[in-house]
Parts: structure tokens; C-alpha cells; sequence
């Protein structure tokens, strides 16, 4: 067994058998039943909580049904999903010489590793999971603090929404209203006579919301409950009725119907924004954010540059070629190029060849025999254990019960469980006798399935593949360097030079000049999708955002509908949009083919953070009328709502992730194949551009909304530092292993950070403008008197009579009405005027430019400062953003090198370092599908590990005979170490060119001299 693995063993002492070679039958010896524990080894860390629980649960029946199968241990799973799944370091003497934590290989065993600790780990070594995932950690606190200042600086708002200041309204001596009180239900039912009070000059509003938390966060905001009913001017004379027959005037009418006629009143927002203080500290923490948001750019950068040289990786000692010579496949060619070029040694060299069709068509075809394998096993159940002595079976004996590609292991002299389930094979293949003979209907279709697939695969192994990426690896990070500069100074020598000058002919590479560039981590190119032509991508992307805009009406339209029918549903369907969307985004980018992780990665981000914008956002604006913007059940309260489920609701169902316990606790136990158990125990998938989505949604939902809810700064600032610690303890106790990304994700999302605070910008200006929000301006002097006189004086009147109690009725729409025990009319009329610079378009917000009866003399003020703010924010980031790139492309376009010191550590001295080694990520499989020749190549350069089975084991060039058959038989010899002469390459056969990509490895100590 290899050191620092782990036993078996079973609640009741089991004894050691030995088989007898001649006997098999004795081999299969009865033992006792019951669950099996492995030993707990100190040297590999503590167990997690949730094995420990399922330690003490396996002990019964209900939980554990399997446990009497020997051929499953539901500890092993446990054991797999806390060596393999969770993110572990180095833990031994030679670690601690060293200071932070270095992060091991998964499935780490030649070494002592322990898990990183959730809280002790700090914000730097966050870093070990990939630059990308460090970057997002940064970012989400980094902006935690930004908000934080922000909602401090402007809590003075908070407080001033909830003041006499604000929601007091102070008539005018002159005017007249009164307030009615009702009789029970206010549609259709007679007023009461003593319900009629005239002749106040002071009312203050009463909010209707919810005490707690949420009702005092929504009494800091700009809900205005302050409302008086107006007569509608327009309405009661032979006036314009068109804006007052849509429906949001319709819910916002009082009518007063007499016998003789009928009365409608409309409802006015007597909140007010002429307070300068206000003003003034709302604009200097919209200032501060937009400042430190800008400054972030410069942050990450600076955190990019720290975290990239505090973790040596193969991406500091390497270079990609994008265009290299199609038919050069040769390795050793380009270590002589470049050695020659740089003067440096180079260690690895990798050529991606265009073979994804093939790629993919293994791929399926080991999915097939995974469903096929399953089915098998769910319906044979299982055979007794047996122990034996491993050395003392002869070959014959072990090839008669194991198969050849399992005779050979590497811990034969240890005590080894061997179950009776044969272990899947994946080079196994079927004839039609087979699938004749076969019972099952749904196992015969996937054996024809397989058989089809492996005809185009051997037709596949016929084309001729070409080069399309090079990756070579120094020895040190100054052969990267070198080679870098040297030939991006001779490309541009090579743009400038005139027609015979032969200057840079001496360092082309058959006939090319090679453009180099720093590649992205091993672990984040997908190599699945190697040489898709350019013009397919192009197309499927136009597809799939095609897909995407219109899901997107889809949603908007859907949402539009059922705000209208039904409008508090409206808000569950967004909330459920925002998980399904998102859902579907992640399966129409799977649709594309994309060189790195981090490109699909970054497309996703784009397309989800659209969907998450539109949603959370913009459709709440888009579905509420401009007039309902400050009801106490309107806006402010679904902004209000959300912000307290991404608080609350989503990082606790990330805590309690409910899918992957579900799968531990209750499908593992059942699982009659360790194969299958340990899939059960993969751990949560995770998308690190749905991490950063989900920090864009809240900065932009904060931006979008500051001026009507300064609550939100506070909010989003406990919503982003909550989704750091939940993540945090995600990413180390629940989520699967995921790609090394780099810093595009976190470059894209600073583009999409700048946007959210034009956006700011912008809508500051446009709230500012909408106040009161209810599109009602007071007619002139002269309409008024006239209108006093002919109509409201004599309805005043009126009212005082007993045949007005008695005949009369006043009925509403209004939802809020209803809350109320009365309400209060205003005897000054009142007539429509657009107040919604907003939906008209109207840029920049200005009262020099557009018409602004409506607004205070204060208001006027802000409004011109937010709207020429805003003109200017979007100047500097349209400069950021496009003006600065432009510029660096004008002065060196080939500028690919990073600005990260030189380490000067050799790349073979890096204890966990890893090479371009072709495989693919799937997620059927617990490791990664290899698909290159691994001669001579250094198993410590593959970034994963399994302590059970060689790599051949998940090589995918040894599934399907028929491009290298000699090699495939021969495995036995490869995972024993010891490989003929006689056979050939399985990346080269006869005068063909290669079939699968070429990995050649020059160790230092074999220099050539």
C-alpha cells in the first residue's frame, strides 16, 4: 500500500486469508459483514464534521443499506471525498520550513496534507485556488469596505427620509381639505357624516409597511407616505383624458359619485427633496463610491500582480504559440528553437493538435460504458469479499480473477481488498454475439451505441491532424521573458521593415515568425475544444446571445403580463427567473467551443450578469409605473426584498447545500458500486463567473437605487461580505474542484463595475428629477379660481348635506387605500405634467434644457449638479475602458509580458508544479480524461493524483484498438515501469502524423550539451 494510505477495517475482527494459487475456490472465504471504517491516520489531518456524523449513522441499517456489500465502504467514499474533492496542503517537516501554505496535488499521497482551515486561512492564500478565485475574494471585501464607507457617509439620508423634513406635509393657509373616514369597505360603501374634519394645516404620513427590520429599512428610504387626493382638473372638465385612463392613474383614483355626477380625485406625493444637507451628502457618497470604484481597477491589479508572485506556476516559465507551423508535431524542433533563441533550457514542450471531433467521440463513448457499467451493477447486486496475500498468487492466477489490465499493482506486497464486482473497464468492447446475448433492452441499445461510436472513432484515427497551439516550458521564468521580448521586438521590426529586408528572417521557425504569449494555467485550457475554427465559434456565440436576448424579452414580457393580472406574483416569478435563467445560460454556453476555462468562463459571466441586471434592476423599474415609485408597496420594497435574499437566503442554502448532502447521506449508502459512491461524493460544482455575477448584481442594484434607498449601501455591503465568508467555507468544505483561472473573469467585471457607476451616475440624476414621482402639477392661478368657483366650492358644500351621506359613495383601486382608516382630500386642482426624464430619454437631465414646473428650487440645484456629474463619469470610463486600450495597442500592440518580479526559482525546483498535459474535464469521472502518450513524462507534472489506479487507467488513447493495438495490449508493462523496446509511440504509428496531442519531457539533468 502506498505510504500514508489508510486500511480497512470492520467492526468485528476479521481475519487474514490466504489463497491457495491451485484453489480458487478458497479464495472467496466468507468474512464477517458489516460497515468498514478506514483507520484514521493523524498525519492526514483532522476528519470534517459531516464524516464524523456519518461515521456514527453507518452503523445503522435505515441510513446505511449497503452495509453488508463488500464491495462498497461508504468511509472509503468519505475518504475520497476528503483526500481528493477538498482542497488540502502540505502538512509535513518540510512545509513548515516554509511560511503560508502550499497547496497539494488532489489525491495528494507520497506527502503528509491536511485541509485548509476556514478561518485561520488568509485572504492571500485564497490565491492557491486559482488567481481568478483569489482576485474574487479580494474584490467581493475589497467592495464590501467601499459600500460600507458609502452608507456611512450618506446615513444622514437614511435618516432624513424618516423625518417632518421629509414625509410632513404643511398646507398652505389658504387651502382647504378635509379627511374622510370610512365605514367599512371602501369600494362602494356610504361615507360616514361624522367622518369629515376640515380646516388642518398639518398632516403627517403613516406608513403601512411591516415593523421589524424590513419596515425600518423601507422608512429610511424614499417611500413617501404622505399622500393627499387632489381634484383632477382635467377630469372634471372636458379636458385631455388620455393620461389619466391608463391604468396607473386608474389605481391611484378617488371617486366621489353623487347621484348627478361622479367626482375623481388623484393621488399626490406630498413627500419633498428641497433639503440642501440632503443633497449635498448623498452627492459626496455617490462621489466616493464612483472614486474608490475606479481605484478598485488599480487594487486588483496590484492584488493580481502580489498574488501571481507569491505562487509559482507553470503559466510564469511558460509560452504559447498561436500560430505555429500546422505540420511541424515534432517536440524536439521547437526545444532546439527556442533554446537557441533564449539561451535557456526548456523542460516540457506540448503541441495541441485539432483532434476535438475525436476528443469528443472517446469522451461519449466512456460516458456509455460509465451507464452501461452502473446498470449492470444495479441489477447483480454484489459478491462475498475475499483478503488475501497479493504476492503469493501467481500471474495466471491474478490475470483468471482481475483481467490483465488489473494483474499488475503497485502495493502487491501489502494486504489488498479485492472486490467481486470487476472494475469498470474502459477498453472493453462488445461483438454482436454480445449484444444478442444481452437481456436487458436498455443495456443492448448503449452496447450498440458504443459499437457505432468506436467505427467513427477508428475512422477519426485516420485524418490527418494538424498543430494549432504550441506550449513550452522554460526551466526558468527569464527563458519565458527572453523569448517574449525577443520576438515581439521582431514583429515589430518585422511591420516597419521595408520590401528585402531580411532582418528577422533568422528567427523564424519554418518560414514563420511565431507570436508568442503567456499562457493561462494547465488546468484551464480545454483541450476538448483545441482547434475549432474560428468561424464556428463566431457563429455559435452569435447563436447563443441570440438565444440569450431573447430569453431575456421572454422574461421582461412574461413578467410585464403578470404584473398586470396579478402584481404580487410578480415579484416570486423574478426571484425564480434569477435561478432558472441563469441555469439556462450555463447550458447555452456549453453549446460553445472555447480555447480556455476562463474565456467560457468570462462569456458566461457576461451573459448571466445581463439576465441578473435586467432581472434584479432594471424589470422592477421597467414594471412599475413612474407614479407607483413611491408606494409603500411598490419599488422600493421589492429592492428591499431583494437585498435580503441574497443576504440571507442564498448564502444559507450554499451553507446547507442541499444537492451534495443529499447525495453523501442518502444516495451514497445505497450505491452498490464504489465507483458510484464516490461520484456521490464530487462535491458541489461551481462557476467562479457565477461568483463574480453575483458581486456585480449587488454593486449595481446598490448604484442603481442609492438616491431612493441609502439603506442599500449598508445592505450591500453585508450581502458581499456574507457571500465572502460563505464562499470562503464553500470553496474549502463543499464545492469540486474546479479550473485554475486566471484574472479574466476579474478584468471583465472591473468593465462591468465601471458601467454600474455611470449607471449611478446617471440615475442619481434621474431620481433626482422624478420627485414627487407622481406626474401632478398645480394648475395657474386663473384655472384655479375658476375652477374653485364652478366646481370644488360647491361640491364642499355639498358634502355637508345629509343627502351627500346618505346617496354617495367613494370608491378606489387603490390597494394602499385600503390599509387606511382614512384618507385626505385637497381642495387645489391639479393637472397631468410628464415628470419622467427617465422613460422619455431625456439626456442629460437638466432644467436648462427640459421643462421642470414641478420641482423645488433645491431640487433644480441637484438635479443640474447629478446631470452633468453623470456626463462627465461616463467620459472617464468610456476613457478607461476604451481610450486607454486603444492607446497601449497604438504604441507596442504585441505587448503580451507580464510585469511580476522574476522569482528565480527554477521551474523542477517547485515541489507542486504542473505541465500542459492534454486531458478533459468531465463530470461523469472523478479525474480528468488524459488524452496524450505519458512515456517518459513525469507523473508529478499531472496536477491530480489517484492512490488507486495508474494514469493509464483514465488515458483515453488506450479505449479503442485500432490506431496503436501493440500499446494497448501492453499496459501491463506500462504500469509495471517497464516498457519494451519493440513498442512504438501511441501518438505516432508508421509515416502517419500523430493522432492525439504530443507531450515531450526535457528534465534538466539530461541537458543537451
Amino acid at each position: 500500500m502506498p505510504e500514508g494510505r489508510s486500511s480497512f477495517v470492520s467492526f468485528s475482527e476479521t481475519p487474514d486469508y490466504l489463497a491457495d494459487e491451485d484453489d480458487l475456490g478458497d479464495l472467496y472465504a466468507e468474512i464477517p459483514m458489516g460497515p468498514r471504517f478506514i483507520t484514521h491516520d493523524p498525519e492526514f489531518g483532522s476528519m470534517t464534521l459531516s464524516r464524523r456524523i456519518a461515521r456514527f449513522l453507518s452503523r445503522y441499517k435505515w441510513y446505511y443499506p449497503e452495509r453488508d456489500n463488500p464491495n462498497v465502504c461508504l468511509d472509503e467514499a468519505w475518504h475520497f471525498f476528503e483526500r481528493v474533492t477538498l482542497p488540502r496542503y502540505f502538512s509535513d517537516e518540510i512545509s513548515k520550513k516554509t511560511s503560508g501554505y502550499d497547496r497539494a496535488a488532489q489525491g495528494e499521497t507520497k506527502r503528509a496534507t491536511s485541509l485548509y482551515p476556514v478561518l485561520k486561512t488568509p485572504q492571500e492564500e485564497l490565491a492557491d485556488f486559482g488567481l481568478g478565485a483569489g482576485l474574487y475574494f479580494a474584490m467581493a471585501r475589497a467592495l464590501s469596505i467601499i459600500l460600507l464607507i458609502g452608507g456611512l457617509v450618506n446615513s444622514s439620508s437614511f435618516a432624513y427620509y424618516q423625518s417632518d423634513k421629509y414625509i410632513t406635509y404643511e398646507g398652505d393657509i389658504n387651502e382647504t381639505y378635509f379627511t374622510v373616514e370610512h365605514c367599512g369597505d371602501w369600494s362602494g360603501k356610504s361615507v360616514c357624516s361624522e367622518g369629515i374634519y376640515t380646516q388642518t394645516d398639518e398632516y403627517k404620513g403613516e406608513y403601512t409597511v411591516n415593523e421589524g427590520l424590513f419596515g425600518f429599512l423601507l422608512k429610511g428610504s424614499a417611500i413617501c407616505p404622505t399622500t393627499v387626493y387632489v381634484p383632477c382638473y382635467e377630469c372634471l372638465s372636458e379636458g385631455n383624458l388620455e393620461h389619466y385612463n391608463k391604468d396607473s392613474f386608474n389605481e391611484r383614483r378617488l371617486s366621489i359619485t353623487t347621484p348627478d355626477t361622479s367626482y375623481n380625485f388623484l393621488k399626490k406625493n406630498n413627500c419633498k427633496t428641497n433639503d440642501i444637507g440632503h443633497g449635498i451628502l448623498t452627492f459626496v457618497s455617490m462621489v466616493f463610491v464612483i472614486l474608490a470604484v475606479i481605484l478598485l481597477g488599480k487594487y486588483m491589479l496590484l492584488a493580481e500582480t502580489r498574488f501571481d508572485e507569491n505562487e509559482q506556476t507553470a503559466q510564469d516559465y511558460s509560452i504559447i504559440v498561436r500560430n505555429p507551423p500546422s505540420d511541424v508535431t515534432d517536440p524536439d524542433k521547437y526545444r532546439k528553437y527556442f533554446q537557441e533563441l533564449t539561451g535557456h533550457h526548456v523542460t516540457v514542450v506540448t503541441i495541441g493538435l485539432n483532434n476535438f471531433k475525436l476528443i469528443s467521440k472517446l469522451t461519449e463513448r466512456r460516458r456509455l460504458l460509465h451507464d452501461l457499467y452502473f446498470r449492470r451493477v444495479e441489477r447483480s447486486g454484489f459478491t462475498k469479499l475475499v483478503k488475501f496475500q497479493f504476492h503469493d498468487l501467481g500471474l495466471d492466477t491474478k490475470q483468471k480473477i482481475f483481467g490483465k489490465a488489473h494483474a499488475e499493482k503497485k502495493d502487491n506486497k501489502k494486504f489488498t481488498e479485492v472486490t467481486g464486482n470487476v472494475e469498470l473497464d474502459y477498453s472493453e468492447t462488445f461483438t454482436d454475439e454480445d449484444i444478442e446475448q444481452e437481456e436487458n433492452q436498455g443495456n443492448r441499445k448503449l452496447m450498440a451505441k458504443i459499437v457505432k461510436l468506436e467505427a467513427i472513432i477508428r475512422e477519426l484515427y485516420e485524418e490527418d491532424y494538424k498543430a494549432v497551439k504550441v506550449f513550452v516550458t522554460f526551466e526558468t521564468e527569464l527563458g519565458q521573458r527572453t523569448a517574449i521580448e525577443r520576438l515581439q521586438r521582431a514583429h515589430e521590426i518585422e511591420r516597419e521593415k521595408e520590401e528585402g529586408d531580411t532582418s528577422t528572417d533568422v528567427l523564424k521557425f519554418s518560414d514563420i515568425l511565431p507570436k508568442l504569449d503567456e499562457p493561462v494555467e494547465p488546468s484551464a485550457i480545454r483541450w476538448q475544444d483545441m482547434g475549432v475554427p474560428i468561424r464556428t465559434k463566431f457563429a455559435q456565440r452569435i447563436v447563443t446571445s441570440f438565444i440569450v436576448m431573447n430569453l431575456i424579452g421572454l422574461v421582461v414580457w412574461a413578467t410585464g403580463m403578470i404584473n398586470k393580472k396579478y402584481k404580487p406574483l410578480a415579484s416570486f416569478f423574478v426571484s425564480a427567473m434569477n435561478v432558472v435563467v441563469p441555469f439556462l445560460c450555463r447550458i447555452i454556453n456549453h453549446q460553445e467551443a472555447h480555447s480556455t476555462e476562463g474565456g467560457a468562463q468570462a462569456f458566461l459571466y457576461s451573459k448571466i450578469t445581463a439576465v441578473r441586471w435586467v432581472n434584479t434592476a432594471i424589470l422592477f423599474t421597467l414594471i412599475t409605473p413612474f407614479q407607483q415609485t413611491l408606494d409603500q408597496t411598490g419599488l422600493l420594497t421589492s429592492i428591499v426584498l431583494l437585498f435580503m435574499s441574497e443576504a440571507i437566503t442564498a448564502p444559507f442554502l450554499s451553507f446547507l447545500d442541499l444537492a451534495s448532502n443529499f447525495k453523501k447521506h442518502l444516495k451514497a449508502p445505497r450505491c452498490k458500486s464504489q465507483i458510484a459512491m464516490n461520484n456521490c461524493f464530487r462535491g458541489t460544482p461551481y462557476f467562479l463567473a457565477e461568483r463574480y455575477t453575483d458581486v456585480t448584481k449587488v454593486l449595481f442594484v446598490t448604484c442603481f437605487y442609492s438616491v431612493l434607498l441609502p439603506a442599500g449601501y449598508l445592505l450591500g455591503s453585508a450581502t458581499l461580505m456574507i457571500y465572502y465568508l460563505s464562499d470562503k467555507f464553500a470553496i474549502m468544505r463543499t464545492w469540486a474542484p474546479a479550473p485554475a483561472l486566471g484574472s479574466q473573469l476579474s478584468r471583465w467585471s472591473r468593465a462591468f463595475f465601471l458601467l454600474s457607476i455611470v449607471c449611478m451616475a446617471v440615475l442619481s440624476a434621474y431620481w433626482w428629477s422624478g420627485f414627487p414621482f407622481d406626474d401632478l402639477c398645480e394648475v395657474s392661478a386663473q384655472h384655479q379660481k375658476t375652477f374653485k368657483e364652478t366646481v370644488l366650492n360647491p361640491l364642499v358644500e355639498y358634502m355637508d348635506t345629509a343627502e351627500f351621506v346618505n346617496t354617495s359613495k367613494f370608491e378606489t383601486k387603490d390597494k394602499e387605500v385600503e390599509k387606511l382608516d382614512k384618507v385626505v382630500i385637497q381642495m387645489n386642482a391639479y393637472e397631468f405634467c410628464d415628470q419622467d426624464y427617465l422613460r422619455n430619454l431625456k439626456f442629460p437631465p437638466s432644467t436648462f434644457i427640459y421643462e421642470h414646473d414641478w420641482m423645488q428650487k433645491n431640487q433644480k440645484l441637484f438635479v443640474e449638479l447629478f446631470g452633468w456629474i453623470s456626463v462627465a463619469c461616463i467620459c472617464v470610463v468610456t476613457y478607461i475602458l476604451v481610450g486607454k486600450k486603444v492607446l497601449a495597442m497604438a504604441q507596442n500592440p504585441e505587448d503580451t509580458l507580464n510585469d511580476t518580479k522574476n522569482q528565480f526559482i527554477d521551474f523542477t525546483c517547485v515541489s507542486e508544479i504542473y505541465a500542459y498535459i492534454p486531458q478533459v474535464i468531465d463530470e461523469y469521472f472523478q479525474y480528468p480524461l488524459l488524452a496524450c502518450d505519458l512515456d517518459n513524462i513525469d507523473d508529478n507534472l499531472i496536477y491530480w493524483e489517484d492512490g488507486e489506479r495508474s494514469y493509464d487507467y483514465w488515458n483515453m488513447i488506450y479505449d479503442v484498438p485500432g490506431w496503436a493495438p501493440h500499446k494497448s495490449d501492453q499496459r501491463l508493462s506500462r504500469v509495471s515501469g517497464a516498457i519494451p523496446d519493440n513498442i512504438e509511440s501511441v501518438s505516432t504509428f508508421g509515416n502517419k502524423s500523430p493522432v492525439f496531442s504530443v507531450v515531450a519531457h526535457y528534465p534538466p539533468w539530461d541537458r543537451e550539451e
